[in-house]
């Protein structure tokens, strides 16, 4: 009859440790679970930026030369792509140092085509704050060949 009681008050000492364990891995958990949302919401907006940058330059490379307003256009269609993944980047936040369009008509030296390269930069806001390394601007740079030139590669 007193082995009974031993084994019973041995039971009752390890109820807790399940709840023990548990909050001591549940921190680690959490901090593992909110590493994988925000690298995957950095990977994301890097996403955007990529493909935003690369329709403008696609938009200024099948602009007419005539017209000289490449630069202006992939510009616009830059903004435009990152507004419908709502990503801003308008001309104020621009100036306050949010984000950054450029595009630049240049002739290749080699060839002698025109090329235009369009570079976007966009800050990089993280949900969870200095937890984790991250980039203070998304950028890409993105370059083609003006569509309307004759070709000459033969």
């Amino acid at each position: 009859m007193i082995q009974r009681k031993a084994s019973t008050s041995r039971r009752k000492s390890r109820r807790g440790g399940a709840a023990i364990e548990f909050g001591l891995i549940f921190p680690v958990l959490i901090a593992i679970l909110g590493s994988v949302v925000e690298y995957g919401l950095m990977f994301n907006e890097y996403l955007s930026v990529v493909s935003a940058t690369r329709n403008g330059a696609r938009w200024g490379a099948n602009w007419t030369v005539d017209s000289g307003d490449s630069e202006t256009e992939a510009i616009t269609r830059v903004r435009e792509s990152l507004d419908l993944v709502s990503l801003s980047c308008s001309e104020a936040e621009q100036t306050d140092g949010n984000c950054s369009v450029t595009a630049i008509v240049d002739t290749l030296p080699v060839y002698g085509y025109n090329y235009i390269e369009v570079r976007t930069a966009l800050r990089y806001d993280p949900i969870f704050g200095g937890l984790l390394p991250y980039p203070e601007y998304m950028t890409y740079q993105s370059s083609m060949v003006l569509a309307d030139q004759a070709v000459q590669l033969q």
